[in-house]
């Protein structure tokens, strides 16, 4: 009975652990946007910096270290 807990435990704390990765990977890649002046859709790295939409050259995002 104990050790069926144990294992239901783990089981749990690995997909606990698979839901975070997945979470972290999603978190480091691009954030779609789309230009409200123009309507040029794009992504916007996760890298720190300020981004503009390369179709009307207006300001879309500013990204900040935490």
């Amino acid at each position: 009975m104990i050790m069926t807990i144990g294992v239901l435990l783990l089981l749990l704390g690995l997909v606990g652990a698979l839901v975070m990765l997945c979470l972290a990977i999603r978190s480091a890649e691009g954030y779609p946007i789309q230009c409200k002046r123009c309507g040029h859709a794009g992504q916007i790295p996760a890298k720190p910096g300020e981004y503009r939409c390369p179709a009307c050259g207006v300001p879309l995002a500013r990204v900040e270290e935490k």
